[in-house]
């Protein structure tokens, strides 16, 4: 089936650049990411993936990495297992 129409979206050049990065590590462009994401539109009969707002305790999380609160780190998975108590 022939392509005869046009989507035009607007991003900022940063999300451009990242997402041609990964998507070219792929084989892919952005045109045919674009349509691969439409057809999977049409196939789940609605988005791809989960659309969710965070919780408080997410929320919260994400202030804490923002402002460099509470946080922590290890040198080893083994560390950072023994730290958060796993």
């Amino acid at each position: 089936m022939a392509k005869n129409t046009s989507v035009n979206v607007r991003t900022t050049e940063d999300v451009k650049k990242g997402a041609e990065a990964i998507l070219n590590g792929l084989g892919l462009n952005i045109s045919s990411a674009v349509n691969l994401f439409l057809k999977q539109v049409i196939n789940y009969r609605g988005i791809p993936f989960d659309l969710r707002l965070p919780n408080k305790e997410t929320l919260h999380a994400m202030d804490d990495i923002e402002n460099s609160h509470d946080l922590d780190s290890a040198d080893t998975v083994e560390e950072m297992f023994e730290k958060i108590g796993v």
